[in-house]
């Protein structure tokens, strides 16, 4: 259910209205909120390189005020669930993470935010 409501909000980042770009982050922090670590990385692993850019650049770019703290407790509260299942599969000799290539970390810094990894 996580990766269906992504998909349904995902299409809908860019909206012309406020209020429907506000509704898009609220979707996604509730997806980050409501799903547990491994669950998370697993329904969206193809998606998260992708949601961090867009977090990142809303953070930064966004007109509204409130979109940006949005977009900023998402990246947080994304970047946690990632890197708390990153350091469980690192303590964890039996775990074994699909793919690869970086894909799932959430890094950088955001001006006036919280610096990740």
């Amino acid at each position: 259910m996580g990766r269906a409501l992504h998909d349904f909000a995902w299409g809908l980042r860019f909206h012309p209205e406020v209020a429907v770009r506000r509704g898009v982050l609220i979707a996604l922090s509730a997806i980050g909120e409501g799903l547990p670590p491994a669950v998370l990385v697993q329904e969206l692993h193809d998606a998260l390189a992708p949601l961090q850019e867009w977090l990142r650049a809303a953070a930064l770019e966004e007109s509204d005020l409130g979109c940006q703290q949005l977009a900023i407790a998402c990246h947080a509260l994304f970047g946690d669930k990632v890197r708390r299942e990153l350091q469980h599969g690192a303590d964890d000799d039996d775990a074994r993470m699909a793919g690869g290539g970086g894909a799932l970390t959430f890094v950088g810094a955001i001006p006036g935010g919280v610096r990740f990894m």
